[in-house]
């Protein structure tokens, strides 16, 4: 359900209200709420597949159907790659009529995991905006299986690290890149959507040979998108030797399709100068666009109390000074000219759904390290929905400067940074609801983008721990604690904090929360509970 709109923070809507809504005037667009969003230039659809298509549907003849009915426009580039995810989704179905055998008897709990007949997997690399992102989302909901799994590649390989050092934490079984390639495809099945795949750090180029061999083994089949043809990843990295046989192995294992793009339908939608203010480094510039963003973070909390944030990640604190209702207000400065990292802005994206960027400068070769970290700041939002506001020296594709003979890796990269910027500003990224990384630790069924009746009651009965149909502050302060651990990694909740969410959900003043209160205050506000 691609619905949301920012009031004190962005909120899903139930699906049969069907509304209209209109951003503040503040932020400058009115945005139609509707089950799917759809804008077509040129011949280029951008609809959310995820709305529309259900597992088992075929790819390609849903994608014709809809050309048909005009829902999506036809892209050659697009229908040619859509004839190999078809492939993929016809060779699920007869492999899963026939699955692999078994072992039997005693000697089946000591064989090793069974070993399953290949698929051959996709790589589709292209220039942005040419809809790879779009063509593998429709693929994935369509895909006839129920586990599943579709990730930033980022996202993907901070996972495996983390299995890693818990395993050989814990010391428990063997602590190898083969035991946790077992764990993902027993937990996440056969099927791996990668976005943005990309190698840039030597601790995944060391690995994902082993790891993807094992995981071909056990039969995943891999589907992945990208800028970079596979023989220019990981280019002039270090040890990249070690880094070339997986290279190997991603084109055997894999049909590499290119889509030639010329056009990116990013750039064709809105760009408000109000959320991306283009200062160019002038101070009386950047006092005013510092000035806009203070309205608007008061206007989008709606005067909640400024608070200090602290998230705890990896064993670190991000401290964020100031904060309020899940936006946080951050420079340059503290996001990419310190050591931080993807696991940094995971966690970021995890707690704010909206984030205010205060002056990114010009950026150059020599800011290299800099230039790496806002490019990885940018596609961890960009995959959760992230809403930014952001001042800046200069408009997003003229932010970064490439000198002459260098390394063009991040050159190549900061195009896909600044298309996203682009889109990012646009209605249909707006219209979008937040889309927290998931925790495998307090309430995960409050992260989807809207509460159904059957996970209201999971809450309810989880927090009503006396069964009296009424919520304490104890009883709150425990929800509050839970959800404080889940997305900030600590369980420190201020007095005031429970005060504030008892004043919110307590209809009639009374001290307690009735079950009709906490019905009706997720029918209002969806997941804004996430960020108290």
């Amino acid at each position: 359900i691609d619905m949301a709109f920012l009031t004190t923070g962005v909120r899903a809507l139930p699906a049969a209200l069907m509304r209209r809504a209109t951003l503040p005037d503040a932020v400058g667009v009115r945005v139609a709420l509707v089950r799917c969003r759809l804008v077509q230039r040129r011949g280029i659809s951008t609809v959310s597949a995820a709305g529309l298509a259900k597992p088992g549907d075929n790819p390609l003849k849903f994608y014709q159907e809809h050309v048909a009915k005009g829902t999506f426009k036809e892209d050659a580039r697009q229908l040619a790659a859509l004839v190999q995810l078809e492939r993929i989704w016809q060779e699920i179905i007869e492999r899963n009529k026939n699955p692999a055998p078994q072992s039997g008897g005693l000697l089946g709990w000591f064989s090793k995991k069974p070993e399953v007949a290949p698929i051959k997997g996709l790589y589709m690399y292209g220039g942005v905006g040419c809809g790879k992102t779009f063509i593998m989302d429709l693929f994935f909901e369509c895909a006839p299986i129920q586990k599943k799994k579709r990730s930033h590649f980022h996202s993907f390989m901070l996972e495996i690290h983390h299995r890693l050092h818990d395993l050989r934490k814990s010391g428990k079984g063997r602590a190898d890149v083969e035991t946790v390639a077992d764990e993902v495809v027993d937990q996440n099945g056969e099927l791996f959507c990668f976005d943005e795949f990309n190698v840039t750090d030597v601790g995944d180029a060391v690995i994902l040979r082993t790891l993807f061999d094992r995981m071909w083994a056990r039969g995943a089949i891999l589907v992945a998108t990208s800028n970079r043809r596979p023989d220019d990843l990981y280019f002039n990295g270090i040890q990249r030797d070690l880094f070339v046989p997986c290279i190997k192995a991603i084109k055997e294992k894999c049909v590499v399709h290119h889509l030639d793009s010329s056009v990116d339908f990013r750039l064709l939608m809105t760009h408000s100068s109000q959320l991306y203010i283009v200062t160019n480094e002038e101070p009386a510039k950047v006092a005013q666009a510092h000035k806009q963003l203070d309205q608007l973070f008061g206007f989008l909390t709606s005067g909640l109390r400024t608070r200090v944030k602290r998230l705890y990640t990896q064993g670190r604190e991000i401290r964020i000074d100031t904060a309020a209702g899940g936006v946080a207000m951050l420079t340059f400065e503290e996001l990419c000219s310190k050591p931080t990292g993807a696991a940094d802005f995971i966690a970021i994206s995890r707690a704010f759904h909206t984030v205010i960027l205060r002056d990114i400068p010009f950026l150059s070769m020599e800011r290299l390290p800099e230039v790496r970290r806002l490019i990885t700041l940018i596609d961890v939002l960009y995959d959760h929905r992230v809403k930014l506001l952001c001042s800046a020296a200069a408009d997003p594709f003229k932010l970064f400067k490439a000198d002459k003979g260098a390394s063009q890796d991040e050159a190549f990269a900061f195009d896909r940074t600044a298309s996203r910027l682009v889109d990012m500003m646009s209605d249909e990224y707006k219209a979008k609801p937040h889309n927290p990384p998931p925790t495998e630790t307090g309430l995960p069924e409050m992260q989807a983008e809207l509460m159904g009746k059957e996970h209201t009651d999971l809450v309810w009965n989880r927090y009503d721990t006396d069964g009296s149909g009424f919520l304490d502050v104890k009883e709150l302060r425990t929800l509050l604690e839970d959800l404080r651990f889940a997305k900030q990694g600590h369980r420190n909740v201020a007095d005031e904090t429970v005060q504030e969410a008892m004043r919110l959900m307590d209809a009639d003043s009374n001290g307690h929360i009735k079950r009709a209160d906490f019905d009706s205050f997720i029918e209002r506000t969806g997941y804004s509970v996430w960020y108290l």
